[in-house]
């Protein structure tokens, strides 16, 4: 039903699109953030090349760095990670693997830009 009827205001011939990206925008964008999976490392990244106002980094830009790699006495693999923005530590994190760490230490990082400090 609710497609029908947004492609009933699409095929208006008066902003049809414009009305349908309004009502898409309002009723939907919600759910649609919820299905987005969390990508640290992206929005980190993507934050980095916005504020450098280019597509690609230069290499010490953005660093992901192994700083530990243990196994703990419980037999837990635990791996601690540190992210470099231009040169400096700018966050830490720890997991099971490296994956997890670096998505870790990407989120710390966040955390530290979104609390107003600016690695730039």
């Amino acid at each position: 039903m609710f497609e029908a009827l947004i492609a009933a205001i699409y095929l208006m011939p008066d902003q049809g699109m414009a009305k349908v990206q309004t009502i898409v925008n309002q009723q939907l964008a919600e759910a649609i953030h919820a299905f987005q999976p969390e990508n640290p490392k992206g929005r980190l990244q993507i934050y980095l090349q916005q504020h450098f106002r280019r597509e690609k980094l230069d290499p010490g830009d953005l660093e992901y760095l192994v700083i530990s790699d243990q196994i703990e006495a419980d037999n837990r693999h635990r791996v601690t990670v540190q992210v470099n923005l231009l040169g400096r530590p700018w966050g830490q994190g720890q997991g099971s693997n490296t994956k997890e760490a670096e998505q870790a230490a990407a989120r710390a990082a966040l955390a530290r830009i979104e609390a107003g400090q600016s690695p730039l």
